[in-house]
């Protein structure tokens, strides 16, 4: 029953955020109406494979739009992919230091907090640095609510007062106006889904879905994903980040709320900062920029970019290299930087 009650909340969410013309209507409605929903009553769930699933559908709909001049982008996306998770882990080192003399916190927790990696994979890590889980917890609850929820509208702002709207580089194929059949790009972008899950690689669902549907669409050019399947997949990835918002996180809040802020503008300040770096030295169009530096979740931003007319393969990759590159050699720095500081 609390099952049918988050889809229902979260199918809410995305029909009101349609018809109020909220931006991203079919994630940041469902996330909002379903995170208010397990605040008030903390009856939200949504099973974590759908996790994998929507990262699943994801990949699929992307894959379907990539064309081979999208490949050789891509090939192009290695320096700036390298410069932009160097700069980030700097960044978010100098922001713990911040962090650490702002809320009395020790540099690990502070660390870990700013970590821009994902939520559930910081906190894991924390643990066995001796950092507090409950403030890694709530700090990366905020930056990923953040990203998510109020990012997009600041970023629309900025595109729709830059070049275009319309990512001039490399243009979306609008995959529902193609012709082929669906079932057989469905059916390619499940077994690379489910060969990416097993695979172990982070993000495998969604890279492995996304490579296998595109290398269909390049040498066939018979991909093809409804609209629809992307506003499914939108929505489930709306109510898996509104079911992880807990009343106890709200009430944890008040104690972090200037380190919070600290953290938000933060990040902002360093995603505007470094896409208008990659924006005017000509690597990615504004929005493609803006959401690849996003620190938030692949599928996720991936999705969102879509709605903006960004590249969302070079944005699922850059993100994905991220995610890869913190969880590797983020704990490392945190290791070094805290021994520094214990001299």
């Amino acid at each position: 029953m609390d099952l049918v009650l988050t889809i229902g909340m979260g199918v809410l969410g995305a029909y009101l955020g349609r018809r109020f013309k909220v931006p991203a209507s079919f994630m940041l409605g469902p996330m909002f109406a379903v995170a208010v929903f397990n605040i008030l009553t903390d009856g939200a769930t949504y099973p974590t494979f759908m996790k994998n699933f929507t990262q699943m559908v994801s990949g699929t709909f992307i894959g379907a739009g990539i064309s081979k001049k999208d490949v050789k982008l891509l090939r192009k996306m290695i320096i700036p992919a390298i410069l932009n998770i160097v700069v980030l882990i700097i960044f978010s080192l100098l922001m713990a230091l911040v962090l650490a003399k702002v809320g009395g916190f020790s540099f690990a927790t502070a660390a870990f907090a700013t970590a821009p990696g994902g939520l559930v994979d910081m906190v894991i890590v924390s643990l066995d640095m001796g950092a507090d889980p409950a403030i890694v917890s709530v700090m990366q609850t905020v930056r990923l609510f953040s990203i998510i929820g109020l990012f997009p509208a600041i970023f629309s702002r900025m595109i729709s007062n830059g070049d275009s709207l319309e990512d001039t580089m490399v243009p979306q194929k609008v995959a529902e106006q193609k012709r082929g059949r669906i079932w057989l790009t469905a059916l390619i972008g499940m077994v690379g889904g489910v060969i990416g899950f097993f695979s172990g690689v982070p993000a495998g669902p969604l890279i492995f879905s996304m490579i296998a549907v595109g290398a269909q669409n390049i040498s066939t050019q018979s991909a093809v994903m409804p609209v629809q399947i992307k506003q499914i997949a939108q929505i489930s990835a709306g109510i898996l980040i509104g079911s992880s918002i807990h009343f106890e996180a709200i009430l944890a809040l008040k104690d972090a709320i200037v380190p919070a802020i600290i953290l938000i503008v933060g990040y902002l300040t360093l995603v505007v900062v470094m896409a208008s770096f990659f924006y005017k030295t000509g690597k990615l169009s504004l929005a493609t920029a803006l959401f690849s530096c996003a620190p938030g979740g692949a599928s996720d931003l991936a999705l969102l970019a879509i709605d903006y007319n960004a590249n969302a393969a070079v944005v699922s990759l850059m993100q994905t290299f991220r995610m890869v590159m913190v969880i590797t050699f983020y704990p490392t720095a945190i290791l070094l930087v805290n021994n520094l500081l214990q001299l």
